[in-house]
């Protein structure tokens, strides 16, 4: 396995896509920009959440899969050939015997095995403009906070609409995660007037890394979606950027060791 030392500097990668209706084209173009990353010395690489599917709602069920399914099967061939860590960003995930999914994340170590797992907690009911959207009356809410040891990066997992509610990034700031990520498929309306304030919020309140991949192009209620991934280092500065149009990939160097720094700061004298 590619071990990475802990608290040593790594380089971790960001991909910005627009997932479309198209399943097999964008599992063929995120192909691509895994290997994009590992060409820019990525050793973690992050999808932005539904990477593998956005179409209209009614279609959603009919294209999700277990975690045993061909797209999280790709990835975990594509860590394990390229001997990387990969955060999924996240997929459909099929629950039995119901008619509702789970919105789920999971990270694969770079013998191609699935090590964590996190289902979104909070789901996005919102009226953005004229459109409702209602993710409740298809997914079913995840209940447990997850961290995970992603390769010398103690990691914490939300997913998009979770960037709004604080009490989670509590428990992972008290779980001593090094890094956040929060892959995403956030609107522009939304996007724009909160989505960098968020981000860097987090960041500080936690004193961790933030890894924000987000989609770009027009999600399943045909709502614009922001682009602008970012990752944002435990002090709130933005190392890396993705434009607000256009896929593609943002790298980013990253030690853990800032993360315990950056919360000594401020709690030196904590009991």
């Amino acid at each position: 396995m590619n071990k990475v030392k802990p608290n040593a500097s790594m380089t971790i990668a960001c991909i910005q896509l627009n997932a479309t209706s198209d399943k097999q084209a964008n599992l063929k173009k995120t192909e691509s920009h895994l290997l994009q990353a590992i060409s820019f010395g990525a050793s973690h690489i992050f999808l932005p959440e539904v990477f593998n599917y956005r179409g209209p709602k009614a279609t959603l069920a009919a294209n999700a899969e277990s975690l045993t399914g061909p797209s999280i099967n790709l990835l975990k061939k594509f860590a394990k050939d390229h001997q990387v860590w990969i955060h999924s960003g996240s997929i459909c995930e099929v629950i039995p015997n119901s008619e509702k999914m789970y919105n789920t994340s999971v990270v694969i170590n770079p013998e191609g095995k699935l090590v964590a797992k996190y289902r979104k907690m909070n789901l996005f009911d919102a009226t953005v403009g004229d459109t409702v959207i209602t993710e409740s009356e298809y997914f079913e809410a995840g209940k447990a906070i997850v961290t995970a040891d992603m390769g010398g990066l103690k990691l914490g997992l939300s997913i998009c609409f979770d960037l709004r509610f604080g009490t989670i990034f509590e428990k992972l700031k008290n779980n001593d995660v090094e890094a956040i990520a929060i892959p995403s498929s956030f609107t522009t309306p939304t996007g724009k007037a909160h989505w960098e304030i968020l981000i860097r919020a987090r960041a500080i309140e936690t004193h961790a890394y933030v890894i924000a991949p987000n989609q770009t192009g027009f999600g399943s209620s045909n709502v614009p979606t922001y682009g602008n991934s970012m990752i944002i280092d435990p002090w709130g500065t933005i190392l890396a950027r993705a434009s607000e149009d256009y896929e593609g990939v943002i790298t980013a160097n990253i030690s853990p060791e800032k993360a315990h720094e950056t919360r000594n700061i401020f709690h030196r004298n904590r009991k």
